[in-house]
């Protein structure tokens, strides 16, 4: 991380995987490709985790119970957020 943003102190690094935290925190209550991907410095901290191969394999089977992949082009679609969106337009065309 210090090579990347050599600018930054340890308070905003640890601030960042923070952040990375609370995104992981949705991606477990929620289906993770329903999330917007991070940036920025956020979305380096999570390159980062990802380098430790193993380590980061080991964490995503605790917390997810299966690996979860890092999207850097934002939002992917799949079945479980094609079918909360058509659930949801459907409620707002009952309300019409």
């Amino acid at each position: 991380m210090e090579k990347r943003h050599p600018h930054l102190v340890i308070d905003e690094i640890v601030q960042a995987f923070e952040k990375l935290r609370n995104h992981f925190l949705l991606c477990w209550q929620r289906s993770p490709q329903a999330l917007i991907m991070p940036t920025g410095l956020v979305d380096d901290c999570w390159e980062v985790m990802i380098l430790d191969t193993r380590q980061y394999h080991e964490f995503c089977n605790c917390a997810f119970g299966k690996y979860l992949h890092h999207e850097p082009n934002g939002l992917v679609p799949d079945s479980f957020t094609c079918r909360n969106e058509l659930e949801a337009r459907g409620k707002k065309h009952e309300r019409m």
